[in-house]
């Protein structure tokens, strides 16, 4: 009789709690990713701060920007009117006729100018550090709505599942620079209420759900998960053969959630919003908000395999005094 036999209850409940360890490897590495880079603000701009310095994200934010100030300022409108004065002065035929020409040209400038400045902002050695503190205001912004209060920063949650970058804070300054460098027609830009999505998916609610239950749960969960890894192999009758069942319970739970990451991958690729952001920008951020879970869902599928073939290695060891050992004649 073995060792399994002799001991049914020991050994089901031992497959009972390697079951439930697995089910809950996926949910305890998104829970501490949560503990780590969405409750505490340092670590949520640690995390998001690099963004700032994509090529494809800037490019968005330009692109964006430039928009903006489209939709709020009649470019046409001011280079008309600005024109029109100049006409009424009583110039030559030869002159008025050269400021007729130049209507199309001048709204064309001031839109490069506007292009220009808003390139050479993003691209300045003051933006990231901009960035970094509207990240702090975006912080608070999530952790009210996911508390259900309302707050404003630089990123906020849309009511249609949506990750939004606002583009208002950043027209502002552009407005100001504008400004400062004499371009008159700067003071007619309004405060501009306008954003780029970021990331558009039915799994912005279960963010604040795992935030929820990371404030709630804290650290508990990814520790559950390991006491019970443990419990399985103690109580089990074959302790060995318990490791090798751990180990296997991690890779699955660790492969989980990388699958789920490279099909998250795949489908960012492929995603382009409606406001212009590129797939390559929303591919770029994916990869940077994914990567602490990626490297580790990677450790934990190591240490699954480790486990694993070291479980089965002891097994090895063990069955072979075993046999030697065994006094039942061969025929």
């Amino acid at each position: 009789m073995n060792a399994v036999t002799r001991h049914p209850v020991r050994s089901t409940a031992s497959w009972i709690l390697v079951v439930l360890a697995t089910l809950l490897v996926p949910l305890s590495v998104v829970v501490s990713w949560t503990a780590v880079r969405l409750v505490d603000e340092s670590s949520f701009v640690d995390t998001f701060a690099p963004i700032a310095g994509d090529e494809d994200v800037q490019a968005a934010l330009i692109d964006a920007g430039a928009n903006a100030v489209e939709s709020s300022v009649d470019i046409d409108g001011l280079t008309d009117s600005a024109l029109d004065q100049l006409s009424g002065l009583g110039l030559p035929s030869s002159v008025d006729g050269a400021i007729k020409l130049l209507r199309g040209t001048a709204a064309d400038g001031v839109r490069a100018i506007v292009e220009r400045t808003i390139t050479d902002f993003v691209h300045s050695d003051a933006f990231p550090g901009i960035f970094e503190t509207a990240l702090r205001l975006s912080h608070r912004t999530l952790v009210a709505t996911a508390d259900g209060v309302a707050f404003d920063g630089a990123l906020r949650v849309g009511e249609n599942a949506t990750l939004d970058l606002e583009v208002g804070p950043m027209i502002a300054q552009v407005r100001q620079r504008l400004i400062d460098q004499g371009y008159g027609f700067a003071e007619a830009i309004p405060d501009v209420d306008a954003s780029i999505t970021l990331v558009q998916s039915d799994v912005l609610p279960a963010v604040a759900t795992a935030y929820k239950i990371t404030t709630a749960a804290g650290w508990w969960l990814p520790l559950g998960a390991l006491a019970l890894f443990v419990l399985s192999v103690l109580i089990a009758p074959r302790r060995a053969r318990a490791v090798v069942r751990a180990g296997i319970g991690l890779v699955i739970g660790a492969g989980l959630v990388l699958v789920a990451l490279a099909v998250g991958d795949s489908l960012a690729g492929s995603i382009q919003g409606d406001d212009g952001v590129t797939a390559a920008a929303v591919s770029a951020i994916f990869t940077q908000i994914v990567s602490a879970v990626r490297t580790t869902s990677w450790v934990l599928l190591v240490l699954g395999v480790i486990a694993a073939v070291a479980g089965w290695a002891s097994g090895r060891r063990r069955s072979a005094p075993e046999i030697a050992q065994d006094p039942t004649p061969t025929r």
